[in-house]
C-alpha cells in the first residue's frame, strides 16, 4: 500500500510539474526524478551519489540525505531551478534553501570541491 501511495504521489508531482511548465513557460527542466526522494526532480547535468546517501524510514517520517554531483552547474543555477521547480510541485518556500510539503521539510545545501558542485538534499519530517 505504501508503494502504491508513493507511486501515485510521484505521478501527481510529475503531472503537476508538466502542467505548470506548459502553462507558465518556465524553463524548469528535469531529466528525471530522484531514485531516493521520488518526488524530487533532478536538474539536467546532476547525478545522484547513491553510495554517499542515507535513508531512514521511521514511523515519525522519512529522514533522507541525498548527495548529488553537478560538475557542469553553478550554485545560483541550482538554487534557481529548485526555487522554480519545488513550488510548482506544491512545496512552500521558507527560505532560498528550505521548502515544506505535507509535513516534510527539504533543505538544499551546496559545496564546491575543485570543479564539481555537490548538492545535498536533506529531507526530514516537519515539526508537529
Amino acid at each position: 500500500m505504501k508503494q502504491i501511495f508513493g507511486l501515485c504521489r510521484s505521478y501527481l508531482f510529475l503531472a503537476a510539474l508538466m502542467v505548470v511548465v506548459l502553462l507558465s513557460g518556465t524553463s524548469v527542466r528535469a531529466e528525471q526524478f530522484s531514485s531516493v526522494i521520488e518526488d524530487l526532480p533532478l536538474m539536467q547535468g546532476m547525478y545522484e551519489r547513491l553510495d554517499e546517501s542515507m535513508i531512514f524510514d521511521k514511523p515519525s517520517g522519512r529522514f533522507v540525505e541525498l548527495i548529488a554531483a553537478a560538475p557542469s552547474l553553478k550554485r545560483a543555477d541550482v538554487l534557481k531551478f529548485y526555487g522554480d521547480a519545488l513550488p510548482a510541485l506544491g512545496w512552500t518556500k521558507k527560505t532560498l534553501q528550505e521548502y515544506v510539503l505535507e509535513g516534510e521539510t527539504i533543505k538544499i545545501n551546496t559545496q564546491q570541491l575543485d570543479s564539481v558542485l555537490y548538492v545535498t538534499f536533506t529531507l526530514t519530517p516537519g515539526k508537529k
